[in-house]
């Protein structure tokens, strides 16, 4: 039997490839001390989540709970809190099935490789575990929800903010923007965008393992856009307000 190496670095984006470089550049020390940080950043991270998750059931629940609270502007924050909730529980997801397959399949760590071989007698046996990450489409999907999630999150921060500008300037008009309308903004608008940048993801990344290195390419302006717009709009009414 012949034992050979594949290189499939040249199947990551531009951007993979120069990170790795860097990596790669540097020595075996260096190398590892610095996955060993990101490990680290990440089990960080995961507890910052948990603690976010947390904080927006009870802020959802409180908002459900008590009816005095039930009114247009605390109805924007709930959904706000809905769609901060998605976001978190989609990375949650995911970060802890990374752990989980690849703490299993003999690999340790959250950056290493999810996926380990043994030579016996003279045959290649595969150890690998698969998670999310492993799995075509369901991957993609939950990359999918997530940034569609993202996107929905600034949109209500907009909404929130376009619905006090109505509240504080526009006063004098005795009709007032209705709810659909904030519904169609919040939760509508982020189905269009995301479904175009899906559809021009899939094209341009197909045949790579979970769309890896997609928010480091000129694609992900179509999602990213539109949320640096809305920021720089509430930031705009902001400054008039004071």
């Amino acid at each position: 039997m012949i034992y050979g190496w594949t290189n499939y670095t040249q199947c990551f984006p531009p951007g993979i490839r120069e990170l790795l470089a860097i990596l790669n550049s540097q020595s075996e020390y260096e190398a590892q001390r610095k996955l060993m940080a990101a490990e680290g950043t990440r089990i960080l991270e995961m507890v910052g989540l948990s603690v976010s998750m947390i904080s927006i059931i009870i802020s959802l629940v409180i908002f459900c709970r008590f009816r005095n609270l039930w009114n247009n502007r605390t109805r924007i924050h709930r959904n706000l809190f809905i769609a901060m909730g998605i976001q978190v529980l989609v990375r949650l997801i995911v970060y802890i099935d990374q752990y989980i397959s690849r703490s299993t399949s003999g690999s340790s760590g959250l950056h290493s490789t999810p996926s380990s071989y043994t030579k016996d007698a003279g045959s290649v046996t595969s150890t690998e575990n698969k998670g999310i990450e492993d799995t075509e489409y369901v991957c993609e999907s939950f990359y999918i929800l997530l940034e569609y999630a993202r996107t929905s999150m600034f949109l209500w921060m907009f909404v929130e903010g376009l619905y006090l500008h109505n509240m504080i300037t526009v006063a004098v008009f005795q009709e007032r923007l209705s709810t659909v309308f904030f519904y169609c903004i919040g939760w509508g608008s982020p189905v269009f965008l995301t479904v175009i940048w899906a559809f021009v993801t899939f094209d341009k990344f197909h045949g790579i393992t979970c769309w890896w290195g997609y928010n480091l390419s000129p694609y992900f302006w179509i999602l990213e856009g539109p949320r640096l717009t809305v920021i720089v709009v509430s930031l705009r009414k902001s400054l008039i307000f004071f």
